[in-house]
């Protein structure tokens, strides 16, 4: 019985995850127009509301990480869900810019707590096969991308997006209810004294393995989930002159690439002997040609919608969660592994929240245009940010080139 309430646990979870990927996808990506016409704004301040989210979300992974290691996974979940599920009810009700930002934050305070509190669980409960259900349920949990791209945009031909986004919450918040009901029935780990020191978190930034691993993986998510989630909508209506439904499509293609990349990565590692390099380096070379190209793209003035192939090929590249998770295990000390995923994960988040707020300036930087009511933003706005992603995935193209393999062993000290 009791194994049986772990497994609904953890497929509770797994579907919160789904809801914070959608919640993230969502706004203020997909809805974008929407938005900037309903609060009569500019981009900077939608693209903010994006970034209330990530900045909460990214600075809770360390605080997540402190206290998951002393209570665990579920305890925190249970108390991150309500704030995930306040957040998620009450801000499609707001009007006020204020109120959206402060409920977005809740949303990104309960949000922070699902991706950590789950490894911290399927390390503990299910060791052996921790890679394999690990990718399962980040291949899971990111279809809430794809939901949140064409189905939510078909959704908005028929109901308003306030509507549609309350009757998610609705969903989160009974969702929750069910895990705290389960949770509060189940055998929990006993809680460990003395774990909640800011230790770990130094001695993650004093080890230069930490640095140089996250110079990449860090910054390339950040432009990655930039794109999918604040300017890559946009950017394909305004630049490439797609439509709104295939712009969609594109935004929708790119979540379910993600979901299926990380499950394919998460099976594919172990029958590689565990290497870790390999899956980098592939990454680094692809986001920095594919950076390159779009900005070259733009200095020559070249429009069309095959520049969507570009944004779909950076996928895969953000895409080797299984990978990364692991090997960030590999670089620390067994004891601080869960920290160390922490920090590395904020850092992920922080420099989401950061280029979010960079590319609203850099698109105000130039005066859009107005069509039919909604503003579209010019060539040199968008050709300012794909100059900048090119020269963060330079950087993270040489850092990666100086790490060592682990081949699915602890490595720390070693080299």
């Amino acid at each position: 019985m009791m194994k049986k309430r772990h497994i609904f646990l953890l497929l509770a979870v797994t579907l919160l995850y789904f809801f914070v990927n959608f919640q993230r996808t969502a706004v203020p990506g997909t809805i974008f127009n929407e938005l900037q016409s309903d609060l009569n704004v500019n981009a900077g301040y939608v693209t903010a509301l994006g970034s209330s989210f990530m900045y909460i979300y990214a600075f809770c992974q360390l605080l997540t990480g402190l206290v998951v290691k002393r209570y665990g996974g579920f305890r925190t979940i249970l108390i991150g869900g309500f704030f995930f599920s306040l957040g998620s009810v009450l801000f499609p009700f707001s009007h006020a810019l204020w109120q959206m930002y402060v409920l977005r934050a809740f949303a990104g305070l309960g949000a922070s707590v699902v991706y950590l509190s789950m490894i911290d669980e399927l390390s503990r409960l299910y060791p052996q096969q921790f890679t394999k259900l690990f990718g399962l349920f980040t291949c899971t949990g990111y279809v809430g991308s794809i939901a949140a791209g064409t189905p939510f945009v078909s959704a908005l031909h028929y109901f308003p997006w306030r509507t549609l986004l309350a009757g998610i919450g609705l969903t989160i918040g009974a969702l929750y209810l069910a895990f705290s009901g389960t949770s509060l029935t189940c055998q929990h780990p006993e809680i460990k004294k003395n774990s909640g020191s800011l230790k770990p978190i130094l001695d993650f930034f004093r080890n230069p393995l930490n640095l140089k691993l996250a110079a990449f993986s860090s910054t390339n998510w950040g432009l990655y989930y930039t794109l999918l989630t604040v300017i890559g909508k946009k950017y394909l209506e305004d630049y490439c002159q797609m439509s709104v439904s295939a712009a969609t499509a594109i935004i929708t293609i790119m979540g379910a690439l993600s979901a299926g990349h990380n499950c394919f990565v998460g099976f594919l590692a172990p029958r590689l002997h565990n290497r870790r390099l390999p899956f980098y380096r592939c990454a680094s070379t692809t986001a920095l040609l594919c950076y390159i190209l779009m900005t070259v793209a733009l200095v020559f003035h070249f429009r069309h919608p095959l520049l969507a192939v570009l944004f779909l090929a950076t996928t895969p590249t953000a895409s080797i969660s299984p990978v990364q998770v692991a090997y960030t295990r590999e670089i620390n000390p067994t004891s601080n592994s869960a920290p160390a995923v922490a920090t590395l994960n904020f850092l992920s988040y922080l420099f989401v929240a950061l280029f979010s707020n960079l590319c609203g300036v850099m698109l105000d930087a130039f005066a859009p245009s107005l069509v039919e009511g909604i503003k579209v933003y010019g060539r040199n706005s968008y050709l300012l940010f794909f100059l900048f992603a090119t020269l963060v995935s330079t950087i993270g193209f040489i850092s990666i080139r100086r790490l060592p393999e682990s081949n699915g062993k602890n490595i720390y000290g070693t080299k």
